[in-house]
């Protein structure tokens, strides 16, 4: 921001070349035991906010109670199901045309990883992605996340928490994700983003952003993803916070106009 405003110019040209003026953003929505509630949050998303892409919580809590759906803290082939009707839920309520991909599964294996992204690549369904199957940090991660990946119909997509590029690349390497899920706040800034999601497009492995920030971050964000050859989308995870974007000036508002962020063009960060 300081670098592009010395020098009279937006941030993403001192990254490289603009590859796109507009970024799609995704909908993160929590989630709620109530298929209903569930479904109508979704959906307010797509209708306020004109939303394409959407991303739902599948979380284990989902399953409480339910007979079957666990076994040894891992969500089941029956409990997946139950997932599914969620899911179908939500999709009933946005329509086919959305991308929807979930995240948050709790413990899972490479054999219940497998089944899920089966579970969830059923046409009533039709999630575009599995989110951080099973942790980064665990044993052998890159070589798991491979098999899942491998052996899963529906794409998979990782990891938020990953530092720098020496945390992606081994990820990148073997191809153990589909599509990577930098955070450019914690990932290593826009240098060190921009690095990563290059790499990772020389493996034919597209790029989303996690945001779960300030609308500073966010603009420091669509100032990189505006740079990215193989870019999706990004995350906002502020549109229940009604003042969130008050934190910043000096820019046209609102920031999110049919489901995207505009690239501004004013001096460093363009706020």
């Amino acid at each position: 921001d300081i670098a592009g405003k010395a020098l009279g110019l937006p941030a993403y040209k001192l990254l490289g070349t603009k590859q796109r003026d507009k970024i799609p953003v995704y909908g993160d929505t929590d989630a709620n035991d109530d298929k209903a509630i569930f479904a109508s949050r979704t959906k307010i998303r797509v209708e306020k906010w004109k939303l394409k892409h959407l991303k739902m919580d599948l979380r284990p809590n989902l399953l409480r109670g339910k007979e079957g759906a666990m076994a040894n803290g891992i969500a089941t082939a029956r409990g997946m199901e139950y997932w599914g009707e969620y899911v179908e839920t939500v999709r009933e309520a946005i329509g086919p045309a959305i991308i929807l991909g979930a995240d948050h599964f709790g413990r899972m294996t490479v054999e219940s990883g497998i089944l899920l992204g089966e579970a969830m690549a059923k046409p009533s369904r039709n999630l575009a992605y599995i989110e951080d199957v099973i942790p980064f940090s665990s044993t052998n991660a890159v070589e798991n996340m491979k098999k899942i990946t491998d052996g899963s119909p529906t794409p998979t997509l990782g990891y938020e928490d990953i530092f720098g590029f020496d945390g992606f690349r081994p990820f990148i390497n073997q191809n153990a994700v589909d599509l990577i899920h930098c955070d450019m706040e914690t990932s290593g800034g826009l240098l060190e983003t921009k690095r990563i999601a290059d790499y990772a497009h020389r493996f034919g492995v597209g790029t989303m952003f996690h945001q779960a920030g300030s609308p500073v971050g966010a603009m420091a964000s669509v100032h990189c993803a505006c740079t990215l050859r193989d870019f999706v989308s990004m995350e906002n995870h502020a549109m229940d916070i009604p003042w969130w974007e008050d934190l910043v000036t000096g820019i046209e508002k609102p920031l999110i106009k049919d489901g995207c962020y505009t690239v501004p063009e004013k001096p460093g960060l363009g706020i």
